[in-house]
């Protein structure tokens, strides 16, 4: 059994323009094949059935040519990586996926460990500064590309950077409910900005955040910004109890940074139903085929 080779050092960057160095340096890409069955991997660290890789990166059905294709892509990108440990085949769920020293070598592993972290971490200051590790990482996933999985894969990023923001507002909330005002702001503008629909109620949060450390124009000002958002994208219109906090607002009334009753769902991993992380059973590595 010959030995394994090293990986390089590696740096996959996948939030923003996606790239790898290699050794610190760039790689220039033999194809683009090669370059895509990395990221879609990347974005399902769970692993993928080789049929599922085929028809979505390819439109390809299983047949002698198509997983001879796969084959080839498969040993180029290893050959990039730094040999055949860097890629995993299961061969019996037929399934591939990327070995764990690749992937912690990712802005997406450091991501959702930061995310694992605020779950482990106490309330205070050491959970919010994984909170704000993860929102530190987060840009557009592959930001630029347009291809079908790529646009799946940004969803649900996108929708973990949200819980991330969101869940940093109500660590402080929870710190220091009247003296972390502007912080919660900056978090839940944050979150909105990301998905203006997360929910009116947050809207109304950041209306009582701001009208605490801006001041009533800021607070009025996010309110005209939304009223026309709802006019314009859903032909609707705010709430009465938004309405009524808006003028209470104006009025010069003292209001409470309070976060909604409803909060959204923690931080789950995407890649099970339970939202338990399996990815790394006890036990260690998987073996390398």
């Amino acid at each position: 059994m010959s030995a394994q080779l090293a990986l390089p050092p590696l740096e996959i960057r996948a939030f923003g323009r996606a790239e790898v160095r290699a050794g610190g340096v760039p790689v220039r890409w033999r194809s683009r094949s090669v370059r895509d069955l990395l990221f879609f991997l990347l974005a399902h660290p769970e692993g993928r059935p080789r049929e599922v890789v085929l028809a979505t990166l390819w439109h390809l059905e299983p047949s002698a040519s198509s997983l001879a294709r796969l084959r080839l892509v498969l040993h180029r990108l290893r050959a990039v990586l730094g040999g055949p440990q860097a890629v995993v085949l299961d061969l019996e769920r037929e399934q591939l996926s990327l070995s764990r020293a690749v992937l912690e070598s990712s802005d997406v592993f450091a991501f959702h460990t930061a995310l694992g972290e605020t779950r482990r971490a106490e309330a205070g200051p050491t959970r919010a500064a994984h909170y704000r590790r993860a929102l530190g990482l987060y840009a557009e996933f592959m930001a630029g590309e347009q291809a079908e999985w790529v646009c799946e894969a940004r969803q649900v990023y996108q929708q973990l950077y949200v819980q991330a923001a969101v869940g940093l507002a109500l660590e402080l909330c929870r710190a220091e409910p009247e003296g972390s005002c502007d912080q919660m702001a900056q978090a839940l503008m944050q979150a909105l900005r990301q998905d203006p629909y997360l929910g009116e109620d947050y809207h109304q949060w950041l209306m009582r955040c701001l009208a605490q450390s801006e001041g009533v124009y800021a607070a009025i000002e996010h309110y005209r910004r939304l009223i026309h958002f709802l006019q314009a994208h859903l032909g609707d219109r705010p709430l009465e109890e938004t309405r009524d906090l808006a003028e209470r607002i104006r009025g010069g009334e003292a209001v409470l940074c309070r976060p909604p009753e409803q909060r959204p769902h923690g931080i789950d991993c995407p890649l099970t139903l339970s939202g338990a992380c399996q990815l790394w059973p006890e036990g260690g590595e998987r073996d390398v085929s």
